[in-house]
């Protein structure tokens, strides 16, 4: 591993417990907390580099999207009416708070559409989340929703997260089916995805990125390096919460790929994964925004964009000294 410089250092502040009993006024003590860098793991255009962490950046429970279905424990619906485009009814059966990340795909319903930003929905709970369409030349079928088996490629899910508007999201579907030469009635990215060229191509990526990629129980995300240069970076609150979310991440980097127009295999930067993560340790952020189900954060800064979200308890992002109790995820691009 090649370790972060001094500055990229987290500190995180924990609760003293066993001072607890000798104290009647225990103080949070802080936690010495690094990051460090993986070995990368390269195959042609695309390196993914492992982010490395000697404590989980948060230590709450969150089941996944993909995790829930498995189980039979989520329902996606359309909200009574019929009639909303940017929003869906998530059930929540299961005994764990479910984490929805922005960019993930689901079909079905009256439009394809992805997850507008990280959403939580709480325990045996139900809330509406926000959506975007990414097909907007239908408006029939059911009411259900099915998770994808991807997140959408970064240009579609940049453009929900940082733009938030539903011309953007349009733009950069037709962009990405324009892209691999498909051309669907209902302007859907699902025929990106079910593309037969390109979901071959996508397996074969991932089943070599798979064999070589070995996650330790303390990588809690990644950097990725696409055709010459740092694509985005992704953190989790743990080990834990990352390895259920890596294959939907993975595939939307194989998906990518496949939508550059001159690939060329050019050796990952360490100095500038390095650089790259400390900016986003170092990056200033914006106010907190958020309700009952959990909050969120904007990055403003120059060097890194990006956004970082978590539970009712999540308050205090990296620049207050590290990642504190409820930070689920975070998302990051170079800045402009």
């Amino acid at each position: 591993m090649f370790k972060l410089t001094p500055f990229a250092a987290i500190a995180l502040c924990a609760l003293a417990g066993a001072q607890a009993g000798r104290s009647a006024h225990p103080k949070p003590q802080p936690v010495a907390q690094k990051l460090t860098l993986g070995t990368p793991v390269q195959i042609g255009t695309l390196a993914i580099v492992p982010i490395v962490s000697t404590v989980p950046l948060a230590r709450e429970k969150y089941r996944t999207l993909a995790e829930a279905t498995k189980l039979g424990l989520v329902e996606i619906v359309e909200l009574p009416g019929g009639q909303e485009v940017n929003s869906l009814e998530v059930r929540n059966k299961g005994d764990l708070p479910l984490l929805l990340f922005a960019g993930e795909l689901l079909l079905g319903g009256k439009q394809d559409r992805i997850v507008g930003k990280d959403s939580i929905v709480p325990a045996k709970g139900r809330r509406d989340v926000p959506v975007f369409c990414v097909e907007h030349g239908r408006w029939s079928g059911s009411t259900n929703f099915r998770g994808g088996d991807t997140f959408v490629p970064s240009a579609v899910r940049q453009a929900a997260v940082q733009g938030g508007r539903q011309d953007q999201v349009w733009d950069r579907v037709a962009k990405a089916n324009a892209d691999v030469g498909v051309a669907p009635s209902t302007g859907t990215f699902r025929a990106t995805v079910d593309s037969p060229k390109v979901r071959g191509a996508a397996d074969h990526l991932m089943a070599l990125v798979n064999a070589r990629f070995k996650p330790t129980a303390g990588t809690v995300g990644v950097i990725c390096w696409m055709n010459g240069r740092i694509h985005s970076a992704d953190l989790f609150a743990n080990g834990g919460l990352f390895s259920a979310s890596r294959a939907k991440l993975f595939r939307s980097y194989a998906l990518d790929v496949q939508l550059l127009s001159s690939p060329k295999a050019t050796p990952v930067d360490a100095r500038a994964c390095k650089a790259f993560l400390a900016a986003i340790v170092a990056a200033k952020r914006g106010a907190m925004e958020g309700d009952a189900f959990g909050h969120g954060v904007r990055l403003m800064d120059k060097a890194v964009a990006g956004y970082e979200s978590g539970g009712a308890k999540f308050r205090r992002p990296f620049d207050a000294g590290g990642a504190s109790a409820g930070f689920a995820h975070g998302t990051y691009t170079p800045g402009k």
